[in-house]
């Protein structure tokens, strides 16, 4: 005996009202992440890639995703740029414009890793961008992270063009998704017309100017600042170390430089010495494996820039001018009388003595800084490559 057709219709409107629940839901969470657009997705197609908008200064209430939007910049102004910085936010604090070798864009995105750089490289190759100038800085953690945690990072997945997915698919990873706790709490301060907790500020050349403020507050207690319990956080610490697989990512680097006559430069960054204790036995590996590769400067160690707090703004970040004694070390001075210099000249012939001297230098300097003996440090409450506003 069949059913009467009516006894189904509630399961039918069960069905239909559950699916259309469901859709209702994911459209909600789709409006509510376009307009939150909290990594700049929606902003960086529409504004600069539809639009072509080019302002003089960016400014954001969200935490961009320098990982795309700096490829999509560079490629929508196509030989307007020839010589590109790559690095992590550290080196987001240099600023190129005081670079004469070329028309510099300065490439660095939060957590950047050389193997995301020769990614990006090589598109720009691809695409017939004029390669004239790559500098690279490294850190610390360019050897202790791997690329393939960073791909389903929403603050630093890749340009299209380097995963090779859709936009559709972008687009889906960032709109069809359940907004995270803070990103619901920064669009509310948003609607009521309060700045975001995360705003972003960065010139045309790519370099970041939210740190300026910090400055300021800096300038009115330097030495307080000097002493401010920011400089008692520690990175995090890292997974693994990666050295071979990060030195064979930076001999292809080289190799495309001879292919395509571009002139490679390599340099460690200034890293703070709360930092720099935790990683110096792997940083002296690495260092002596990437001789091999290129010469390079090297801010990094145990030196009068190093081990004074008021030349950064906490442990991970140095100050803007610390960036132009960097461009001046490499771009004016020269690999010349490199002895006892901020940036030491790193080649096969004197590599071993400077590591000597490094390993030197961190045995003695707990006896002379008291704060590094035994002090118990915490960890950093934030990404410490993490661009935020300060």
């Amino acid at each position: 005996m069949e059913i009467p057709e009516k006894n189904n219709m509630p399961w039918r409107r069960w069905i239909f009202g559950s699916v259309g629940l469901a859709i209702l839901v994911v459209a909600l969470f789709a409006a509510f992440n376009l307009y939150a657009d909290t990594y700049g997705i929606r902003w960086t197609y529409t504004g600069l890639i539809l639009r072509g908008e080019d302002p003089a200064v960016v400014r954001t209430g969200m935490e961009l995703n320098q990982h795309l939007y700096k490829p999509a910049y560079v490629l929508a102004h196509p030989g307007r740029f020839d010589s590109f910085l790559f690095g992590s936010s550290r080196a987001g604090l240099i600023d190129v414009r005081r670079i004469t070798a070329g028309n510099f864009y300065n490439m660095n995105y939060a957590a950047g890793l050389p193997a995301e750089h020769l990614d990006i490289l090589k598109v720009f190759l691809a695409k017939g961008i004029p390669v004239r100038n790559v500098v690279v800085a490294l850190d610390e953690f360019s050897f202790q992270i791997r690329p393939d945690d960073h791909k389903d990072q929403l603050l630093r997945i890749p340009h299209p063009l380097v995963t090779g997915d859709s936009t559709l698919t972008l687009f889906g990873r960032y709109f069809l998704r359940v907004p995270e706790g803070f990103e619901v709490t920064d669009t509310v301060r948003k609607i009521i017309g309060k700045k975001g907790a995360r705003a972003f500020e960065m010139d045309n050349r790519g370099t970041i100017s939210s740190w300026r403020a910090r400055d300021e507050q800096i300038g009115r207690d330097p030495e307080g600042y000097r002493r401010s319990p920011v400089f008692q956080e520690d990175s995090p610490p890292y997974a693994g170390v990666y050295i071979p697989e990060t030195i064979a990512v930076l001999r292809e680097m080289a190799d495309l430089s001879r292919k395509y006559k571009f002139r490679l430069i390599l340099f460690v960054n200034p890293i703070h010495w709360r930092v720099y204790l935790n990683h110096a036995d792997t940083l002296r590996a690495f260092k002596r494996e990437l001789v091999k590769v290129v010469p390079f400067y090297d801010f990094s160690g145990l030196n009068p820039v190093t081990t004074d707090n008021l030349n950064y703004y906490e442990t991970s970040h140095y100050r803007y001018g610390i960036g132009d004694r960097i461009v001046e070390r490499i771009f004016q001075e020269g690999a010349a009388r490199t002895e006892g210099q901020f940036g030491r000249y790193v080649t096969a012939d004197n590599v071993e003595e400077i590591l000597a001297r490094e390993r030197d230098e961190t045995a003695r300097f707990p006896a002379s800084h008291p704060e590094a003996q035994g002090s118990a440090v915490q960890p950093q409450k934030q990404d410490p490559q993490r661009p935020e506003a300060p």
